[in-house]
């Protein structure tokens, strides 16, 4: 029985920062800047110790050099430590890969295949003169929308099992535009066996079989946003006796967001033992692994008023760091907020004062986006300088209701 193992991998977005973390303590901040690179090498060594035939990149490697040149460099140093072990390398790139290549690369190793751009290759693998798989690929182009390459894979009368390489959206998603997305059934159409996409951060498992259709994710999560969440790695694919015998998915990341959510919550003293307690459970789950956490809170009136203090969540993040200041490989808090689907509104006995008018301006942007797009544009943008990244559109709810809290807090803050 002929064996061969296959390592999916896309979206590796080496050296793209973290978003939505925050400041953080400098031995932080740099294990942050270097996590995409060390899940990036921590990928090679599991194909290495693995003894994987090839590693499949399917598209969104590394920005231009406007991030600087040390992504392209680590991305050179990995591939060849893969070339000069016998493990294959065949890289499909996306439409934002950089378009006049890779800086920091001459030229290839000899092992490693790059499709073209808007034009579908084939790498075949074989044992005994056998061929057992063959791997099809094409790399995005700009000008090119991403349905119409899909004529472009048509299974040939080669025997074996027929993988196809893809940085692309399928319709339905959440894509930019969605006439140029695949559907599920021009994949289907042509009649390949594994679908090795790329273009999408959350491990997904589009179709399990016939043929099996899947996003392996990014390797490094980088937020709390949902498909940044969670344990992040790569798909390995066994093919034995010339058919897909296993996929199965394979952590790599060095550093793990994780959302925690605290429900019932009756006591806001007792917020830090609690939520402690759920981190060193996560600790235990997720070994060996530096945790990004955010805290998302529902319970009882109390506690709400608690946390629609700033002065409270900034006591409340301090007394959770200092509870896990010792720990390694570290733990740090990012933010603390109610949970958004529990959010209770603002009262106020005043109708017709200063903090119900905000109120009332805070109720109108939230049942009016272009609005609450336009008072962000105005109020916060100017800000930006005293921040550690851009705001995050889908952050403006939070932000808007941790400014009203803020301002309904400094009107009446005279009163019991």
């Amino acid at each position: 029985m002929s064996r061969l193992v296959l390592m999916h991998a896309a979206d590796l977005d080496l050296d793209a920062p973290f978003e939505g973390i925050g400041r953080t303590p400098p031995p932080v901040a740099a294990a942050l800047r270097d996590a995409s690179l060390a899940a990036w090498d921590a990928l090679v060594q599991l194909a290495l110790a693995r003894r994987v035939d090839a590693v499949l990149l399917a598209g969104g490697l590394a920005a231009g050099l406007e991030r600087g040149a040390r992504a392209h460099a680590r991305l050179r140093d990995g591939i060849a430590r893969l070339a000069s072990a016998g493990t294959r390398v065949c890289i499909g790139l996306g439409d934002r890969d950089p378009s006049d290549g890779f800086a920091a690369m001459d030229e290839w190793p000899s092992d490693v295949t790059v499709f073209e751009r808007g034009r579908a290759g084939q790498v075949p693998f074989s044992r005994d003169g056998t061929v057992i798989a063959t791997v099809h690929g094409i790399s995005s182009a700009p000008h090119h929308r991403d349905g119409e390459l899909a004529a472009h894979f048509i299974r040939p009368h080669t025997p074996g099992v027929h993988v196809a390489m893809l940085h692309a959206r399928l319709s339905g998603a959440a894509v930019d535009d969605a006439a140029s997305a695949y559907r599920l059934a021009d994949l289907q159409a042509a009649g390949m066996d594994y679908w090795a996409l790329g273009a999408g951060h959350a491990l997904e498992y589009v179709s399990s079989g016939a043929p099996w259709v899947v996003y392996p994710g990014t390797p490094q999560g980088r937020g709390f946003a949902a498909d940044e969440c969670g344990a992040k790695g790569v798909v390995l694919i066994e093919i034995a006796d010339r058919a897909i015998a296993r996929v199965d998915f394979e952590p790599v990341d060095r550093i793990r967001c994780l959302r925690v959510e605290l429900r019932d919550a009756v006591d806001a003293t007792a917020l830090v033992r609690t939520l402690t307690a759920s981190a060193e459970a996560l600790r235990e789950r997720n070994a060996g692994r530096a945790l990004v956490l955010e805290a998302r809170i529902d319970g009882a009136p109390a506690v709400h008023r608690a946390l629609r203090r700033p002065d409270a969540c900034a006591e409340l993040l301090r007394g959770l760091r200092r509870a896990a200041d010792a720990w390694d490989p570290f733990v740090w808090w990012a933010t603390a907020r109610p949970l958004p689907a529990q959010r209770r509104p603002f009262e106020t006995e005043q109708p017709d004062d200063l903090a119900a008018e905000v109120l009332r301006c805070r109720a109108a942007l939230a049942g009016d986006p272009p609005a609450a797009a336009r008072f962000l544009a105005r109020r916060f943008e100017p800000l930006r300088d005293a921040w550690t990244a851009d705001l995050e559109r889908r952050e403006a709810e939070d932000l808007l209701d941790d400014a009203a809290a803020l301002a309904v807090t400094a009107l009446r803050r005279d009163e019991p």
